[in-house]
């Protein structure tokens, strides 16, 4: 049986990478709607591009140890994954969402297990299906690994574009990177820092893997603490700008990051570490040929704000505008 965790202490590292780098994104708005694009922090392409491939031969299956495993441990530990992915993205959903719509409970999706994975085919479910005065049934549904929710199930779950392809991805780290997204699109983070070291355990290039002095609870941060999500926020702007330049999203966007020192609901946040970050980000674009605006939201005033809580005095937007 399939059995994730050898080393705790490094499987609570990927979990924390996955909590606070998904926290960090570039979310594209309209105004007054609800954001159409959301580009997924590119934090997985620096250490994916440093991942060796031989050229004359690209893999785009996992062996069978990498299958077996990943199938295994996704049937022990995540069953209600994979009912949402079932419910999200395969046919079985829209049959749900319409079969409830007048009587609820009329169709039920009881459970889900993983038969198949594959970068090229996708992800291949067995469901077991509940249809009222029915028998129960057993159903084979696929759907690709870039896959969108149905249109019936769009109003519960949210999208995001699909993930970029890289030839110089192992395959493993390609797989896990976008069943990442599929769990973000269902509403289930928190899978996302498992599958990380799901991947680093299985041969991946240490996709996620965070170096052990990255210790989070020490406040204020170490300089190489910080400096290592500066960086990772630099790389995620950067490579929205470029889909912007390419015409693949609009130029409006926002990044919210949270790790400890940038959580305002925490009582370890820190203004200078916003600051820190916003001059890291335009370095990088001002490296790039870009000039730069920085815009300041004022001070909220003095009076009784003067002793409140530090997050009800900061400084609440910062606007970071390139621009050639």
């Amino acid at each position: 049986m399939a059995v994730l965790p050898k080393r705790r202490k490094h499987a609570l590292f990927a979990s924390l990478s996955a909590l606070f780098f998904s926290s960090i994104r570039c979310d594209a708005f309209t105004a007054g709607s609800r954001p159409l694009t959301r580009l997924a922090t590119n934090f997985l392409s620096a250490s994916d591009k440093a991942s060796t491939s031989d050229p004359n031969s690209v893999k785009t299956s996992l062996d069978s140890q990498q299958l077996d495993f990943t199938l295994g441990y996704l049937n022990k530990h995540h069953a209600d994954l994979l009912k949402a992915f079932a419910e999200a993205f395969s046919p079985l959903g829209a049959e749900m969402a319409q079969a409830n719509t007048w009587s609820g409970g009329s169709f039920v999706i009881a459970e889900a297990s993983i038969v198949g994975l594959d970068q090229r085919s996708g992800v291949a479910l067995e469901v077991l299906v509940k249809r009222r005065g029915k028998e129960d049934v057993k159903e084979m549904v696929e759907f690709d690994l870039n896959a969108i929710p149905v249109p019936e199930r769009k109003r519960y779950y949210g999208d995001l574009p699909p993930v970029p392809e890289d030839t110089e991805r192992t395959v493993i780290d390609d797989v896990v990177r976008r069943m990442n997204r599929l769990c973000w699109i269902v509403g289930q983070p928190t899978v996302t820092g498992k599958l990380i070291q799901l991947a680093i355990q299985m041969g991946g290039a240490g996709v996620g893997n965070l170096r052990e002095n990255m210790y989070l609870n020490q406040v204020p941060h170490n300089r190489y603490v910080r400096d290592y999500f500066y960086e990772q926020a630099a790389l995620a702007v950067h490579d929205a700008v470029v889909l912007c330049s390419e015409g693949k999203c609009i130029n409006r966007m926002l990044i919210t990051s949270q790790f400890p020192e940038m959580n305002p609901s925490m009582d370890s946040y820190r203004i200078g570490t916003i600051l820190e970050m916003v001059r890291t980000i335009g370095i990088k674009l001002a490296e790039e040929n870009l000039r730069v605006r920085i815009c300041v939201q004022g001070s909220m005033g003095g009076a009784f704000l003067f002793r409140s809580h530090m997050s009800l005095r900061r400084t609440m937007f910062l606007t970071l505008c390139p621009y050639r």
